[in-house]
């Protein structure tokens, strides 16, 4: 906390990364779809394999 104080411009720069990261995190999830439904196209089958997710790092 201490630090951006010190620096408040941090801030700004850390809220740009997050919303960059929940893009891309987004984008990832569309590109899983698709690949999934190409699967189903291309086999006639759905993909067996359940989608795991991630350990979450978001901090409480």
């Amino acid at each position: 906390m201490e630090r951006m104080q010190q620096n408040p411009d941090s801030i700004k720069t850390a809220i740009q990364l997050l919303f960059i990261a929940k893009g891309l995190e987004r984008e990832g999830d569309h590109v899983t779809n698709i690949a999934e439904e190409v699967y189903l196209m291309v086999t006639g089958s759905p993909l067996q394999v359940p989608r795991t997710k991630p350990v979450s790092t978001q901090r409480i």
